[in-house]
């Protein structure tokens, strides 16, 4: 199964690419726009894997960058779309050499990039913030803000 670690700083690691790779990653949406701007730019072919709950909006976006764009349907039984779309990204890496999975659900740098980034913008922007509410989909936003809060802001409460 192709899987690529990201660099020190978060970013993509360069691959030992051969023609035709394509790169692929598993988004309920953001994460798969910004990945196919990315794509975009540097030239290289991205699949978004992604499910019926992603707004329209985002997919035609993927798919204006240039990006391919796969939605499923219907949930695991267990585990639910999310657990659909890691199968299917599994299941196509195993199936065909060419495919590259980036693999956001076990870069240990995910977090970091929040700690560095988004946690910082938000504590700028409120500075007297008590309460931080974010999605928690792989967690990376959430571990990352919450780290940071409790490091650097402790007025501002984490419940996890």
């Amino acid at each position: 199964m192709g899987q690529t670690p990201a660099k020190g700083r978060g970013g993509l690691q360069p691959h030992p690419r051969t023609p035709g790779s394509v790169l692929v990653e598993s988004s309920s949406g953001n994460l798969g726009v910004a990945l196919s701007m990315i794509a975009a730019s540097k030239g290289y072919q991205f699949l978004c894997v992604t499910d019926s709950r992603c707004n329209l909006a985002s997919r035609r976006l993927m798919e204006a960058l240039g990006s391919q764009v796969h939605t499923i349907v219907e949930p695991a039984a267990i585990g639910g779309f999310l657990r659909a779309r890691i199968d299917y990204v599994r299941a196509l890496c195993a199936s065909d050499d060419r495919y590259v999975w980036l693999n956001q659900y076990t870069n240990p740098n995910s977090w970091k990039a929040h700690y560095r980034t988004t946690a910082p913008a938000i504590a700028d922007e409120f500075p007297l913030l008590d309460v931080l509410f974010v999605g928690a989909g792989t967690t990376g936003t959430l571990m990352g803000c919450a780290r940071y809060f409790r490091e650097w802001h402790r007025r501002c409460g984490s419940s996890q």
